[in-house]
């Protein structure tokens, strides 16, 4: 659904907006009243009258509407600027808050797009953006912090016994952020969680979609599942007390495992593939659970991260080590 930005503030205003998520599209006097500090680049009227043509024209700094920012918008004399705010019109920053939130939306946009997920309940979809708050509230932090500790952990456990009682038990296994966390620390990693990832072969697709339904039956919500830009389904995702459980498809070339990630830079959705040396696994002991993981961890830790043992919090997905290409993601 396309909506205007008077048409959503209308409403908005009444109530009836069906997806809150469609208001981040139409920012309007509704969710940024004069009041509210804005980011972006205002479009203001300057009159300059005509003047000495001896006078050295100076820049003028003119405040946007709301008094909180301020833009050079002409030459002139500081005394002849006239501004109207009811003609003043803002125009969305490609960067800071409401940019971020407006590329979230059209991240959702394109997965709530997806057949396969549309029995995708919008709280649980949004349940872990909203569950980071507290970690983001002084004086909250360290207690959410161990607090959603022994929650992750327990729904780790409770993750791994539901899946070995399937027939895709022995089929997946630990990478990622969650491997990054046993091998440098022997433990989950503070920032990460919220969020763990598993990998699985291609051609173990079935046995997966099994255990994620067993999951479900469990008590684990069903979130998004991703397709790439040629339509395979690459990740599927079950969701429980506001953390995501992430499945990736490794598909094989030559050697090689491909996958694929997903995010947004400054302007668009993104699409990046990835490869992996393809190894056997090896199980090992995480969380008082038994798990698989890539024989040599390290090599594929050090392809990922780099310098894996020495944290860098600085680092970026969108732009680790195993990356072999990056294009517009259009959601399949």
């Amino acid at each position: 659904m396309s909506l205007q930005p008077d048409a959503a503030g209308e409403r908005a205003a009444a109530g009836s907006v069906e997806d809150p998520l469609e208001l981040l599209a139409a920012p309007d006097e509704h969710m940024f009243p004069p009041d509210r500090a804005l980011t972006g680049t205002p479009i203001i009227s300057v009159v300059t009258p005509a003047r000495d043509e001896a006078e050295e024209p100076q820049p003028i700094i003119a405040p946007v509407p709301n008094g909180n920012h301020q833009s050079v918008v002409g030459k002139g004399r500081q005394a002849d600027l006239e501004i109207s705010a009811a003609s003043a019109v803002w125009v969305p920053p490609q960067s800071g808050t409401f940019a971020d939130l407006k590329r979230r939306y059209t991240f959702y946009r394109l997965l709530r797009r997806a057949p396969e997920n549309l029995p995708v309940r919008r709280r649980h979809a949004v349940s872990p953006f909203v569950g980071t708050i507290p970690s983001r509230v002084p004086g909250v932090a360290a207690i959410d912090q161990r607090l959603r500790t022994r929650v992750f952990v327990r729904d780790l456990q409770m993750l791994n016994d539901v899946l070995s009682l399937t027939a895709c038990g022995d089929r997946y296994w630990v990478w990622s952020g969650l491997l990054l966390g046993w091998a440098r620390e022997g433990r989950v990693l503070p920032h990460d969680l919220r969020d763990a990832d598993f990998a699985y072969a291609e051609e173990d697709e079935p046995l997966i979609l099994e255990g994620i339904e067993a999951l479900v039956r469990a008590g684990f919500r069903r979130g998004f599942s991703l397709r790439n830009n040629a339509g395979a389904l690459t990740e599927h995702t079950v969701i429980r007390h506001g953390a995501r459980f992430e499945f990736f498809r490794m598909s094989p070339v030559a050697s090689e495992w491909e996958y694929h990630l997903y995010g947004t830079d400054q302007h668009r959705p993104i699409q990046l593939t990835a490869r992996l040396p393809r190894q056997p696994l090896a199980p090992f002991e995480f969380l008082g659970r038994k798990w698989l993981k890539p024989v040599d961890h390290e090599q594929e830790l050090s392809m990922v991260y780099g310098d894996w043992r020495t944290p860098d919090p600085s680092w970026n997905y969108l732009e680790q080590g195993d990356i072999v290409g990056h294009e517009e993601w259009t959601g399949g």
